[in-house]
């Protein structure tokens, strides 16, 4: 009875370790996900914000007219780079 017991506290040790590595690897990766958010829109929001289509969006950017990056197999607008646009329209 008492290896059992000491198994059983050992499997608990051993998932109660597992759960603080998969906190600290949860909280890396949400970091790492409102970081891309800071840095640039979805073509939908840049494509929403300067009243465009999406279609219209990604033939400007292919175009070389508006800047993006692709993270990932997302692809982001930069925030100053609508925020330029958007202060060029107004003129």
């Amino acid at each position: 009875m008492k290896s059992t017991m000491a198994e059983i506290r050992e499997i608990l040790a051993i998932q109660a370790e597992l759960l603080k590595s998969l906190s600290v690897l949860l909280e890396k990766f949400e970091a790492e996900e409102g970081k891309g958010e800071a840095e640039g829109l979805t073509l939908q929001e840049a494509a929403r914000k300067l009243g465009i289509s999406y279609s219209t969006l990604w033939r400007l950017i292919r175009a070389g007219e508006i800047k993006a990056k692709q993270i990932g197999k997302r692809w982001v607008v930069p925030v100053s780079e609508v925020q330029k646009l958007l202060s060029c329209q107004q003129k």
